[in-house]
C-alpha cells in the first residue's frame, strides 16, 4: 500500500493554510515553547482508500488514491461529518469545497470567521486598498455591517464617518466614470489608513443571502463589512513560513485509512 509522500503532504498543508477547508478552524496548533507543534486535523481522502468507504464506490476513477487531488484538509469533526454522509458531501462538492478554499488562502494571509453572518461558510478576507473596498461595496443591493461593542465616542465617529462614506460611494458608484471611481478608491484607501492608525482592520466580502427584514425573501447580492480591533483574536493569520515549520516539527501527522 503506497503512502502520502512528504511532498504530496507539505503542498497539501501549505495551499490549506493550515485550515480546516470547510469551518475554518486552525488544525495546527501551537504548543509550549520548546514543544512540538501538533496537528489536530486529518488529511482526509476524497474517495476512500477502501471500496467500501465513503466514496469508494468511485475508486477505480481516481489513478492514485494518495494523490494531492484526492486528498483535503479537514478538522476531526468535519472529517467525521463528510464521512457519515457521503450523498451530501459528494467527490465534486468536496474538490469544489478544497478549490475555493485554497484559492482563498491564496489571495488572502488574513481573514476572520464572523458567525453573524449567518452563512454555511461565514469567513471574510481582510480589504487592504480602496480598490478591494471598491469591489466590495460597489456590487451589492444591500449595505451589512459590523462592529466592534465596547467602543469608546471618538472610535465611533471614527467608524461611524467611513461606514457612512462606504455607502455613499456604494450607492453611485455603477453611475461614476472612471475618473470618479479613481476618485471613490483614492478617498477609501485614506479611510482605510486612517481605521488602521486607530488600530482597526476591515475585513468584507460580496455575498448572496436572503435579507427578509428589508423585504428580500430570495437571495440579493449583499456587501458585508466587518470592523474589528487588530489584537482580536477571531483575526486568522496565515504566516507562510511559519506553517512550514509547524508542518516539519509536527510529530503525530496522520491520515485516514
Amino acid at each position: 500500500m503506497m503512502a502520502i509522500s512528504d511532498k504530496t503532504r507539505k503542498r497539501l498543508w501549505a495551499n490549506s493554510g493550515g485550515l480546516c477547508a470547510i469551518c475554518k478552524t486552525k488544525v495546527l496548533k501551537e504548543l509550549k515553547s520548546g514543544e512540538k507543534h501538533s496537528i489536530v486535523g486529518d488529511e482526509c481522502h476524497i474517495v476512500a482508500r477502501a471500496p467500501d468507504g465513503p466514496r469508494g464506490e468511485l475508486r477505480s476513477e481516481v489513478p492514485s488514491i494518495d494523490s494531492y487531488e484526492n486528498l483535503i484538509i479537514l478538522c476531526r469533526n468535519c472529517h467525521k461529518m463528510v464521512d457519515e454522509y457521503p450523498d451530501i458531501y459528494t467527490v465534486d462538492k468536496l474538490r469544489k469545497i478544497k478549490h475555493e478554499h485554497e484559492v482563498m488562502i491564496a489571495e488572502n494571509h488574513e481573514l476572520i470567521v464572523d458567525e453573524t453572518i449567518g452563512l454555511e461558510t461565514d469567513f471574510l478576507p481582510r480589504i487592504l486598498t480602496g480598490q478591494d473596498l471598491i469591489h466590495t461595496i460597489g456590487k451589492g443591493l444591500v449595505f451589512e455591517f459590523h462592529k466592534p461593542e465596547d467602543l469608546e465616542d471618538w472610535e465611533y465617529e471614527l467608524i461611524g464617518a467611513f461606514l457612512e462614506l462606504c455607502s455613499e460611494w456604494g450607492e453611485i458608484l455603477s453611475d461614476l466614470p472612471i475618473k470618479g471611481r479613481f476618485d471613490a478608491e483614492r478617498a477609501l484607501n485614506k479611510e482605510l489608513k486612517e481605521l488602521e492608525s486607530a488600530r482597526f482592520y476591515v475585513f468584507g466580502a460580496n455575498i448572496s443571502k436572503s435579507v427578509p427584514e428589508q423585504g428580500f425573501v430570495d437571495p440579493v447580492d449583499v456587501s458585508v463589512l466587518s470592523i474589528v480591533r487588530q489584537n482580536d483574536p477571531q483575526i486568522i493569520r496565515i504566516d507562510f513560513n511559519e506553517l512550514e515549520k509547524m508542518i516539519d516539527d509536527s510529530d503525530n501527522s496522520r491520515s485516514d485509512v
